[in-house]
């Protein structure tokens, strides 16, 4: 039914079946039923059910037994059929998770002060282990965080998490938050193996609000807490003006030796806030060793915000990492600040490294600051590191103003070193500064690039000449058949990619000489991009 009434015998499933109550089986019964008895078991909803609410007074259950599926898509065409509403109980959350094998689906989960479905590992509560939870196809609005992963204590494990295809609305602080360690002095946490997918997550109302927030430690003195195996891939995000994607190691003072590892973001949409993507090292006074690596940025589509990579930030925040970060056929246009901002430290922070970034077959356009800032900051936050960045094959078009321009190389201090800059293969082209590589510092290789700075034209390839773009006013940034980049590029370079910014095949004889060779820009030519007709026609024949 759509009540909450515990007047049946709960004691199993098949006690309650004999003696439901005088009104039916509700939620809290059948909930209190399966977590009586091992399951596995299933609580489904009567079709006549269909577009209910389920007025809550009182808490549900927290789910502290393996194998239950609560599903609410009673008709199964992947949307929510029952509504929760917690605007008048008790509890500020509305599913909690502390046990393994839960699926919740198919629900609209509303009005809980605190967070709609919160998955919560607590060793001290004897639930040092979650695994296999789904999270899928409900419509979540909370106070707080529409969905919340946490670890509680010391040696706590939460892995294999799949959250998808989750529709989260206006949520107080956070749509999605996920924490490796989230009081002080937390340690020895793990959460692994999250995939969040395909899910909407916008914010209507216009204040500060963060997409996704994950970290790696949340609070003081946390120490030695993992986040591994992620993917966000496939998921539109709208409306955040405070942050969409927020990733921090060590996002609190004192916290050591937290790591973040092995995240794949892949196809997203996101539209808003100056900062679309950003991911620190450590952050805070104190912040030592905490460390995010082997990081996949591919595919996105963004719009009006760029990607921000910091070691740290922070007074005495030290010897935090970034490393091994791959940049590759993102679309980043329009709006405020830089397409893709790397800073080792910040606010004092000192001795912090990124090391080892990779950014190719991305087309960055219309930023009001630079098209990619490479940047160390003045004394007082010195001896930071950024070192071998490969900027390869891109289209960087449009971006500046007085000071910024298509690519920016610079420190406002000696002792912040940027070293192994490397620009191969990319188009810079009416970006401000004349499209000269701008900054204080000069990169260590210009290569087979379009761009009208005189250190570099005329030597190693290099070449200003309008690129052939197929309409620069309606940002179609693909190459002509009598472009320039046409087999112009530099084929040789060890870390050439495979694919366009679009998956076309790379290195392509487009000029027809014979001699296969790799385009300029993060477009490459080839015979159907310039005869889209060929294809249906030789397939009909």
């Amino acid at each position: 039914n759509n009540g909450e009434l515990v007047n049946g015998d709960t004691t199993s499933p098949e006690a309650l079946f004999a003696n439901p109550g005088p009104d039916g089986i509700s939620l809290p019964e059948a909930m209190r039923a399966a977590l009586s008895v091992s399951g596995p078991h299933a609580i489904i909803f009567d079709p006549t059910l269909k577009e209910s609410t389920i007025e809550l007074t009182s808490w549900l259950p927290n789910l502290d037994s393996s194998l239950i599926a609560i599903d609410g898509d009673i008709d199964t065409d992947g949307k929510p059929d029952i509504t929760i509403d917690g605007a008048g109980s008790t509890s500020s959350v509305g599913f909690r998770v502390l046990a393994s094998d839960i699926t919740i689906k198919g629900l609209a989960i509303l009005n809980f002060t605190s967070v709609g479905i919160q998955v919560f590992a607590d060793s001290a509560q004897g639930w040092p282990l979650i695994e296999r939870v789904t999270i899928q196809g409900n419509r979540i609005i909370a106070g707080w965080a529409g969905i919340s992963v946490y670890n509680w204590g010391q040696n706590c494990i939460i892995r294999d998490i799949d959250i998808n295809h989750n529709e989260l609305i206006d949520n107080g602080a956070r749509g999605i938050e996920i924490s490796a360690a989230l009081g002080s002095s937390m340690h020895d946490n793990q959460i692994t193996s999250v995939k969040i997918t395909a899910n909407a997550i916008s914010n209507t109302s216009g204040d500060n609000k963060i997409a996704i927030f994950m970290k790696g430690a949340s609070d003081q003195a946390s120490t030695n807490n993992l986040i591994s195996e992620i993917d966000i891939v496939d998921n539109i995000i709208t409306g955040h003006t405070f942050g969409n994607l927020l990733i921090s190691a060590g996002n609190e003072r004192n916290c050591l030796d937290n790591r973040i590892e092995h995240l794949l973001i892949e196809g997203n949409m996101i539209e808003g806030s100056p900062v679309t993507m950003e991911f620190l090292g450590g952050v805070g006074i104190g912040a030592l060793r905490n460390w995010i690596s082997d990081l996949r940025i591919v595919e996105n589509n963004l719009i009006g915000g760029g990607i921000q990579l910091v070691g740290a930030q922070g007074g005495d925040a030290d010897q935090n990492r970034i490393e091994i970060v791959h940049i590759g056929q993102n679309s980043i246009s329009g709006a405020a600040a830089n397409g893709i901002f790397i800073i080792a430290g910040s606010d004092g922070a000192a001795h912090n490294t990124i090391t080892g970034t990779t950014i190719e077959n991305n087309i960055i356009s219309d930023k009001t600051d630079a098209g990619i800032l490479l940047h160390g900051s003045g004394n007082t936050t010195p001896n930071n590191l950024i070192e071998n960045v490969v900027i390869l094959n891109n289209t960087i078009v449009g971006n500046g103003h007085d000071w910024a321009g298509g690519i920016n190389i610079n420190s406002n201090s000696s002792t912040n070193i940027i070293t192994g800059v490397k620009i191969i293969n990319t188009i810079l082209w009416n970006n401000a500064g004349d499209d000269v590589v701008r900054g204080s510092l000069t990169p260590e290789v210009v290569s087979c690039s379009i761009l009208n700075d005189p250190r570099f034209i005329s030597t190693n390839g290099n070449f200003y000449s309008f690129p052939g773009f197929a309409d620069l006013n309606q940002k179609d940034f693909h190459i002509q058949k009598n472009s320039p980049c046409i087999d112009k590029g530099d084929s040789q370079t060890a870390t050439l990619p495979e694919y366009d910014f679009e998956g076309d095949g790379r290195i392509l004889d487009g000029d027809k000489d014979g001699l296969a060779v790799v385009d300029i820009g993060a477009d490459e030519y080839s015979v159907q991009q310039a005869m889209p007709w060929l294809l249906p026609l030789l397939l009909y024949y």
